[in-house]
């Protein structure tokens, strides 16, 4: 067996694991020693449809094209059926067509080997989405008796589950995968379960081990740090706040670490943060509204009737802001610091959770595909 050889079998291997990462860098080992090989370029392409469908997260807007030329470059490949049929019932759930998405994996799950679990995960999440929760779960537990090993059926089970309101079975799964693959994410999530289920101490336990597994993610330890200030542990919330803004400057840490500044008295040090903030969203009463609990604090008149104009025109039409909108109209007297102008811009979603402040950023997205998969040729 030459080099090439012993590197494409390597690669098969992990593709055979869904461990897409080393299946591609071996295929770029190969891809070095044989050069613009039609043989090893197929070997990629082929990958490249098998972590779509056993990662839809890959099915973005920009790899659209590709995928629909590969879909129909290997529809005569019996060795790649199944999961081209998975991605085609992605694609067509992505135009809006479920009826045919669905058709396509009821064909897909007909043909797959038994221990094979996307054609099953892609139809338990359509059945999500068009509201039929027990066709839905039953499908999901379906795909993780099939593949009881399998991270990604075990996470989209587990989450499935925590988002119908069932924390405790969620948790199960996610113990599961944990006790085949220790990782980041997974930590994360049985961290909320058990955050549902008011198990405080063992979610900071997952969130503080998810925080070792990957240090460069921010979510983990965003997660930690809410669940702190909510425990009044200011001082450990003050800290982990500051390991997030090493990774990422967003609006939702900003004003976390400012209220946190704030209940510790530190008004000079939080108004920076929530100018940081305000910045980053420019429409949130939430921020507004403690800009001016600051300035107050701090004997800013200026600053106060400025921030609290801005909060009153912000919360002129939102739900449940009364109180503070008195409260603020208080600081002044009868008919003072009242809207100067009506706000023009969008409310947010930060709009309808006063209380929690911003709304968390969503996760990243996913990371860019390897270098060695080739732009599909012209048909």
């Amino acid at each position: 067996m030459d080099a090439v050889d012993v590197h494409l079998t390597r690669a098969h291997a992990a593709l055979d694991a869904e461990a897409f990462e080393r299946a591609f860098a071996a295929f770029e080992a190969a891809a070095a020693l044989l050069p613009h090989s039609p043989r090893i370029q197929q070997e990629v392409q082929r990958a490249v449809l098998r972590r779509a469908a056993a990662r839809p997260v890959f099915i973005t807007e920009a790899a659209v094209p590709q995928l629909l030329y590969l879909t129909e470059f290997f529809k005569d490949d019996s060795s790649i059926t199944v999961e081209r049929l998975v991605v085609e019932a992605h694609l067509a759930l992505g135009r809006g067509e479920g009826d045919t998405a669905l058709k396509k994996l009821v064909e897909a799950n007909a043909v797959a080997r038994p221990d094979y679990p996307h054609a099953m995960l892609a139809e338990a999440a359509i059945l999500r989405v068009k509201g039929d929760k027990l066709a839905a779960v039953a499908t999901f537990d379906k795909a993780v008796a099939a593949a009881p090993k399998n991270l990604t059926a075990l996470d989209k089970a587990g989450l499935a589950l925590l988002d119908y309101g069932q924390p405790e079975e969620a948790l199960k799964y996610f113990k599961q995968a944990l006790a085949i693959v220790d990782t980041s994410n997974t930590r994360t999530h049985a961290a909320e379960a058990c955050m549902r289920l008011d198990r405080r101490a063992e979610a900071e336990e997952h969130l503080k081990r998810a925080e070792i597994l990957a240090p460069q993610q921010a979510e983990p330890v965003r997660r930690l740090a809410k669940l702190l200030h909510q425990d009044k542990r200011l001082d450990e919330a003050k800290a982990a706040l500051l390991r997030v803004l090493t990774l990422q400057v967003d609006a939702w840490t900003c004003f976390e670490l400012a209220m946190v500044l704030q209940e510790q008295g530190q008004h000079t040090e939080a108004l920076p943060l929530l100018a940081k903030a305000l910045s980053l969203e420019p429409t949130s009463h939430a921020v507004a509204y403690h800009v001016a609990i600051s300035a107050q604090a701090l004997g800013d008149q200026v600053g106060l009737e400025a921030a609290a104009n801005r909060y009153l025109q912000l919360s002129e039409n939102v739900p449940g802001e009364e109180v503070r909108r008195k409260e603020l109209l208080a600081m002044f007297g009868k008919g003072a610091a009242r809207p100067t102008a009506a706000s023009t811009a969008p409310p947010t979603a930060t709009s309808v959770h006063p209380d929690a402040g911003l709304i968390p950023p969503p996760e990243p997205p996913a990371p860019a595909p390897p270098s060695i998969q080739p732009s599909p040729p012209g048909p």
